[in-house]
């Protein structure tokens, strides 16, 4: 593989690595057990150098979401949404997710089918700003849309921010202890309730809520 150092974004997904190289704007596919290029799928000219990259896998396909930045600020101010097709080495741009929702960090992505989670918005984009505020945004494929909502107050504070979204049904108590280990000093917003993870507890462990 070359490039590596130009990836913005990589995913394993069905035995084969995709990596995005933003310089080339060209979604570059790998044998793992070769190192050896595969397929490259090219970007259209609208996923410049304003944009941020996100890959997320599911069942059926693989996505890839580009979010459009405000050149001065660098916050997202949407999302464009392609389906990668590996055997035909197209990406066609698509405007509905068949119902899913969607949660976007660099950390973590996630596609959740919003029929089995009422709560959720379908064929929406969940995300957070890049400088955490008091909000998180949910983005509107179907309008090109994009609401805040907020934060719960124990959200923001004295503690350093990383990005990842889990589902209630992974938050049990060997999985908290697992990231406590992994990440130390974390606060996570999680879908339907609070997880919040301490950064010190005396006996290293995470505390679910």
């Amino acid at each position: 593989m070359e490039d590596v150092e130009d990836c913005d974004d990589l995913t394993y997904y069905n035995g084969l690595l995709y990596y995005l190289n933003f310089i080339k704007k060209v979604v570059v596919i790998c044998d793992i057990r070769t190192s050896l290029v595969v397929q490259q799928i090219h970007l259209p000219d609208s996923c410049g150098e304003h944009c941020r990259f996100y890959f997320v896998g599911s069942s059926e396909e693989l996505l890839l979401f580009a979010g459009r930045l405000c050149p001065n600020s660098k916050e997202i101010m949407g999302f464009n949404a392609f389906q990668l097709d590996q055997s035909s080495r197209k990406r066609s741009e698509v405007k509905n997710l068949g119902g899913q929702t969607i949660f976007l960090s660099k950390l973590s992505s996630i596609s959740l089918l919003a029929s089995n989670h009422p709560r959720t918005k379908p064929n929406c984009i969940y995300f957070l700003p890049s400088h955490v505020k008091k909000h998180y945004k949910v983005f509107s494929l179907k309008d090109d849309s994009i609401e805040d909502f907020p934060l719960d107050a124990k959200f923001y504070g004295e503690y350093s921010w990383q990005q990842i979204w889990f589902t209630p049904s992974r938050c049990g108590r060997d999985v908290c202890k697992e990231l406590f280990l992994l990440l130390y000093s974390v606060k996570s917003f999680v879908l339907g309730f609070t997880t919040y993870i301490y950064p010190k507890l005396p006996d290293g462990m995470a505390k679910c809520e």
